[in-house]
């Protein structure tokens, strides 16, 4: 969903609006908020059995080293796929709060 750019402008702002980490009023995510979520949720996985820790034993001095390492790879990897630097909210790896992204232009 990233490369692809919509030229007609109805579907547009529809499409930008579905790539957006913003989360319904439902509670369930749009593509970029889930993808973020699904990715610290795995790195705090493999945290957490390489340390040989349970979950609940994480603490928050660990567990937000790991969200600081996520946005970082989550960030590379979407300024390498759409040629821009992008810079993600911390608030849309958890799958509760509203988050916004923006695009920094070139």
């Amino acid at each position: 969903m990233e490369p692809y750019q919509q030229s007609a402008p109805g579907l547009s702002a529809r499409h930008q609006a579905d790539r957006q980490a913003v989360p319904s009023a439902g509670g369930s995510q749009k593509c970029r908020g889930s993808i973020a979520n699904a990715l610290y949720e795995r790195r705090i996985k493999a945290y957490c059995e390489e340390k040989r820790l349970v979950r609940d034993e994480l603490d928050k001095t660990a567990s937000d080293a790991v969200l600081v390492q996520a946005k970082a790879d989550f960030e590379a990897f979407l300024g390498a796929l759409i040629g821009k630097a992008v810079t993600v909210p911390k608030k849309i790896f958890d799958p509760t709060p509203t988050g916004e992204l923006s695009v920094e232009s070139e």
